[in-house]
């Protein structure tokens, strides 16, 4: 599996080497560059609105030391607790926010050498931003470090990504929340962040390795809709559309559709992993590898859901087809009432499950 990088030093050979780009400037009290907001933070600033219609494109580092950025600005990076990052007045994602490209488009990181301490990102809100483009990892890394849209890494309770769309984007993976295992890793306990992902959309995304990534810590996904989102080729054993591993993940009235996903929709792994939904529908779904799986893969054979515990497969939700002699359904929707309020449908009228 890539890891995924926090980008400490960026910050810091960045900032020290005084990089400005020609489009840092801020216009009527709204921002139309990253670079910008970084250096607001530094003077204390917490609060800022984008400028309607504005495209940011985000630089890649343009070495392994990440010493200077090309082809665009800075990545959106958070520096304290309290801040807030919105597009328009209103903060609405109908009045054009984008970052679009680079390596890593969002960022909080446990630590920068610039300023002493340990950064944590509590009560950070994101409201109204859109994320697309083609994010690519950084030269000299190769296949180690994966390109990420949204990288939460620091200490913070209460993040909140609040109408974002991800969309025409192409990335490793769109939002990880957890350890950076090139960073500091013991400076984010298990537990300690929480994010909370409230009426967004993801949709037209292509990725490799999961959409959304969770690692020992809290997320919540409530309201938002997931679809047309494609699997590309990463040369691994198992990819997810969703995955947590020691952590919580709760899915609120959101909906999965007209997706890939080369194992299963969602990946529960971890003794201590929590895992609910309410009103999660699950629709039009392709399990890449499904039939390629021995038939005596229990849990491996067109999973929805495969939750691991104990060192083995414990609980599985799969697809099958009418033609199954296992528990079979016809009709637009089955509710399974071990999932507490997962819709499971699929384009055909006829399906199959076991558990």
């Amino acid at each position: 599996m890539k890891l995924h990088l926090s980008l400490p030093a960026v910050l810091f050979s960045a900032v020290a080497c005084r990089l400005v780009w020609s489009s840092a400037a801020v216009d009527d009290d709204c921002y139309n560059s990253t670079y910008a907001i970084l250096m607001a933070q530094t003077q204390g600033t917490q609060d800022f609105i984008l400028c309607p219609n504005t495209t940011i494109d985000v630089g890649v580092p343009a070495n392994p030391q990440f010493t200077d950025f090309v082809n665009g600005d800075f990545p959106l990076v958070i520096l304290g607790d309290n801040v807030t990052v919105q597009c328009g007045s209103d903060g609405s994602s109908k009045n054009n926010c984008v970052l679009n490209g680079g390596f890593i488009q969002l960022v909080a990181t446990p630590n920068n050498p610039l300023f002493p301490g340990t950064l944590t990102s509590n009560d950070l809100r994101i409201q109204g931003l859109t994320f697309s483009g083609t994010l690519q990892g950084p030269p000299g890394f190769g296949d180690t470090v994966a390109a990420t849209a949204v990288s939460l890494g620091s200490v913070g309770t209460n993040m909140i990504l609040e109408d974002c769309i991800f969309s025409n984007l192409s990335a490793y993976q769109t939002v990880f929340l957890g350890n950076d295992p090139l960073s500091s890793p013991e400076d984010l306990l298990p537990m300690q962040s929480s994010l909370i992902i409230s009426n967004s959309v993801f949709t037209d995304v292509m990725y490799e390795g999961q959409v959304i990534h969770v690692d020992q810590q809290t997320l919540t996904l409530h309201g938002t809709r997931l679809d047309r989102i494609r699997k590309q080729d990463c040369g691994c054993n198992a990819s997810y559309l969703l995955y947590v591993e020691d952590g919580s993940m709760t899915i609120e009235d959101s909906s999965i559709s007209n997706v890939e996903v080369l194992t299963s929709v969602v990946g529960v792994y971890g003794n201590k992993t929590e895992f609910s939904t309410s009103g999660l529908a699950v629709t039009e779904t392709t399990i890449i590898n499904k039939d390629s799986r021995p038939e005596d893969d229990y849990c491996e054979k067109g999973v929805i859901m495969e939750r691991e515990a104990n060192g083995g497969f414990d609980e599985c939700l799969l697809l099958g087809d009418s033609t199954d002699d296992e528990t079979s359904a016809c009709g637009p929707a089955l509710v399974w009432p071990a999932l507490a309020g997962v819709v499971i449908a699929t384009a055909a009228t006829c399906f199959g499950i076991w558990i």
